[in-house]
């Protein structure tokens, strides 16, 4: 009875911790994880991530599903008039009478950077937020367009605490370290926060 006792209680943590290095091994080619992805270990003792979770056919099914019918869906934008009704703004490329909301209401209907549809850009901003709660884009200037909306990586972005109220976001990963993005050079969908954001 003594050697029963014994197996049952170190067998499943053995088999948990190689099953756990068996992942690490199979997903990540032996890389060390980050501490963020080693925090969120689930009962079993394997790694869950949002680039884990994808690999399930119905989670990966039920992400690209709801993406896509949110994607394909028309980007509009519209303005509120004193009255309380509201008028649509006309997408252009070069509109002098809607300005810059009539530029960012083309970039976000129809291209948004240089290297992607608005299909596309939507699909990876809806992706991650509904893998991670949260889908950042940087507002950034490029050759082509005045200002484009390039999809940064959630898990590399953080929110710096505003102690004089204008939001910050941290962006590891950047080849000389990181670097400081301020509150309108970011395009950011939120999911419903309790600390206020």
């Amino acid at each position: 009875m003594g050697m029963l006792a014994s197996l049952s209680t170190t067998q499943p943590r053995r088999m948990a911790q190689t099953a756990s290095q068996a992942y690490r091994d199979a997903f990540w080619g032996g890389d060390p994880l980050p501490t963020l992805w080693l925090a969120s270990l689930s009962k079993a003792g394997v790694p869950v991530s949002p680039e884990l979770a994808m690999t399930l056919s119905a989670m990966y099914s039920g992400v690209t599903m709801i993406a896509y019918d949110l994607a394909t869906l028309p980007c509009q934008a519209f303005r509120h008039r004193e009255d309380g009704g509201k008028d649509r703004i006309k997408p252009a490329a070069r509109s002098e009478r809607d300005g810059a909301i009539g530029r960012l209401a083309y970039q976000l209907r129809w291209q948004p950077n240089a290297y992607q549809t608005a299909v596309d850009f939507w699909l990876s901003m809806l992706a991650q937020y509904l893998l991670r709660g949260v889908a950042y884009a940087e507002i950034v200037s490029t050759p082509r367009f005045r200002e484009a909306l390039v999809p940064r990586n959630p898990d590399r972005v953080r929110i710096d605490p505003p102690p004089s109220g204008a939001l910050r976001y941290r962006r590891d990963g950047e080849p000389g370290g990181p670097r400081w993005v301020t509150g309108p050079e970011m395009f950011v969908i939120r999911d419903v926060s309790l600390g206020g954001l």
